[in-house]
């Protein structure tokens, strides 16, 4: 059995949902949590970016790295934890989220683009 035939069927599209509705889940409570902590103009002035830079950052479908949401929680006084678990996926019918997506599985050595995969619809 191949890495590609572990990823057919079902199960790979949950664990995307899965992982693309707890990101999105993330994103959300860190703006909500900065909109309690300060505002747009005080968060672009202590990151030193504009308040377009923060605004984009916040926008619904904004992709940010890994390292601009660990700097964007910290500026907020935020811990975020993280956690890998076992692909042991509930059924779809559980989650908030429909996977619109692809099973293509990249390469390790390739980049993922938002072309890759098609976002999320909230059901």
């Amino acid at each position: 059995m191949t890495v590609y035939d572990q990823h057919s069927g079902g199960e790979f599209d949950e664990i995307a949902a899965l992982n693309y509705g707890d990101y999105l889940d993330l994103k959300h409570e860190l703006v909500s949590r900065r909109r309690k902590f300060c505002n747009l103009k005080e968060m672009s002035e202590f990151l030193g970016r504009s308040e377009e830079d923060i605004s984009e950052f916040e926008k619904y479908d904004y992709d940010p790295r890994a390292s601009e949401i660990r700097e964007y929680a910290l500026a907020i006084m935020t811990v975020i934890h993280s956690e890998a678990t076992d692909s042991q996926a509930p059924t779809m019918k559980a989650l908030p989220y429909s996977w619109e997506g692809t099973s293509k599985m990249p390469s390790m050595d390739s980049s993922v683009s938002s072309q890759d995969f098609l976002p999320l619809t909230r059901i």
